[in-house]
């Protein structure tokens, strides 16, 4: 991931200049909310008259499940899912903290409530339609922009990794990122665009994984050999920050500090993203590690 994680400054704010993401929203928030209203309503029902003479629901269909009747059928139908369903859709039109994380979690419980419901009494044509709501639910939440209310937020990956290397030579290897590709195997290239010497304002073009993602890095600081920012844009995800470098014991401690802003279905990931994240990073600094402890010093531009 590197610094080929990604920045963007106004993600929200494109967002919601998108038609099709502003009507993805909408559309998730009268899912949810229409969904909740008629699983309140049905719960309300079957939990009113257990023997299902509301709704047509066919007492035998309990017949080998924990459920003598439909009353508390009713009342997990109406609390978990009714309640449920109108919480997150008011959350979403609301444009509140987590807003997204909870409509997953809305979508994938719903799912499992109605692979429960299967293994309980047995397919029911109504399972399926419901679990096609999970689905559609979650669908909507990664293409849906968020409220203005609720900015395009960044996930903090940081750390910090021994170097048995000369802070002017982890220095020099990590700001030309063309050396990338050699201890990042998911980075296939990168080129320079600007005229060396590599400083201040330097940018490059990389590429990232099998779909040959193109990434766009700019050196945002430089200060040889303590300090260096940068911020990279892709389509994927945005990404702003800085390393820096500590000499210690004829070593270097590099830390890092990004603020990364995910993109389209991405962002349903939430904070798992800043765990996933952080993963991947240190991953590819202890390849950098290994290059610079057993191999020379890399040409400096």
């Amino acid at each position: 991931m590197s610094r080929a994680i990604f920045t963007g400054q106004d993600a929200a704010a494109r967002s919601l200049r998108q038609p099709g993401a502003r009507r993805a929203r909408r559309a998730l928030v009268a899912l949810e909310t229409g969904t909740g209203a008629a699983a309140l309503a049905g719960g309300a029902l079957l939990a009113a008259a257990p023997d299902g003479r509301l709704l047509r629901a066919d007492p035998g269909t309990l017949a080998g499940t924990p459920f003598t009747d439909w009353r508390l059928p009713g009342l997990l139908l109406a609390a978990l899912v009714g309640g449920g369903y109108l919480f997150a859709g008011w959350w979403q039109s609301a444009g509140r903290w987590h807003a997204r994380e909870l409509s997953v979690a809305a979508g994938t419980g719903l799912i499992a409530f109605e692979a429960a419901e299967l293994a309980w009494i047995g397919f029911q044509p109504l399972e399926a339609v419901c679990a096609g709501i999970g689905v559609a639910v979650i669908i909507l939440t990664g293409k849906a922009a968020p409220s203005s209310r609720e900015p395009g937020r960044a996930a903090r990956i940081s750390g910090r990794i021994r170097i048995a290397a000369p802070a002017e030579r982890v220095f020099d290897t990590v700001a030309d990122t063309r050396n990338e590709p050699s201890f990042n195997p998911a980075m296939t290239g990168a080129e320079l665009l600007t005229p060396p010497p590599i400083g201040l304002g330097t940018r490059f073009r990389a590429r990232l994984g099998k779909a040959d993602t193109e990434m766009l890095v700019e050196l945002t600081e430089f200060d040889r050999p303590r300090r260096l920012g940068s911020r990279t844009a892709s389509s994927m995800m945005d990404t702003s920050g800085a390393l820096t470098f500590t000499p210690e014991d004829q070593g270097t401690v590099m830390s890092w500090d990004w603020q990364v802003r995910p993109k389209g279905w991405l962002r349903i990931l939430g904070p798992l993203f800043g765990l996933l994240g952080g993963r991947m990073e240190r991953r590819i600094w202890a390849g950098l590690k290994r290059q610079l402890e057993g191999s020379a010093s890399p040409h400096r531009a």
